[in-house]
């Protein structure tokens, strides 16, 4: 016991205590704050992340709009392309077939600037001989933002670019597709769309 004595000192007594009070007064809070009594105020930012909410626990007015990323996947699928034709069709995938003009198949971009990316595209005919190409380019009001071909005598039946774009707020996109083979050919698209800032 008189070693133990000896060992004491000013600093390890106040530490113990320390300790102590720390350990009891967490408990002590916990233990007696109000319900709900923690807000906004109390909060530091970002101290709330996405595994701390009950799912189905917000609503679309508990979300501010300009904070989401607008990282949808766009794809369209544009059955029965004829050979040597190059249509328009649009983004959604809503059409049946394609345009020989965008008017009409056009898709309207949200207010914000977007940027365009992983542009894939598959197509049931490779291209038929040399100087032929099949492909898929995204356009904003005729402007090539992205583009996917195959050329030649290619048994490449799938392209893909890891090329980006800016797009400008409230844009008029639409697909142009390249069919120069000698058969009908069907296309499968689809790119991302981020938020650009």
């Amino acid at each position: 016991m008189r070693d133990f004595r000896d060992k004491l000192s000013y600093g390890n007594v106040m530490a113990t205590i320390a300790v102590f009070l720390a350990v009891t007064g967490v408990g002590y809070a916990a233990a007696t704050l109000p319900k709900d009594s923690v807000g906004a105020k109390q909060l530091k930012d970002d101290a709330v992340k996405s595994p701390n909410v009950k799912q189905n626990a917000l609503t679309g007015s508990d979300i501010d709009e300009a904070t989401l990323d607008t990282g949808d996947v766009q794809s369209a699928s544009i059955p029965n392309v004829g050979a040597g034709l190059v249509p328009y069709a649009a983004i959604s995938g809503i059409t049946t077939s394609p345009s020989v003009l965008p008017d009409g198949v056009e898709s309207l971009t949200p207010n914000v600037p977007l940027v365009a990316g992983n542009l894939a595209v598959s197509f049931d005919q490779p291209p038929s001989g040399s100087g032929d190409v099949v492909g898929v380019a995204l356009e904003n009001d005729g402007s090539v933002l992205l583009s996917c071909e195959v050329e030649g005598a290619s048994t490449e039946r799938t392209c893909t670019t890891d090329d980006t774009a800016n797009v400008p707020a409230a844009s008029p996109l639409s697909l142009r597709v390249i069919n120069g083979t000698s058969a009908t050919n069907n296309f499968r698209v689809g790119f991302s769309l981020t938020s650009g800032d």
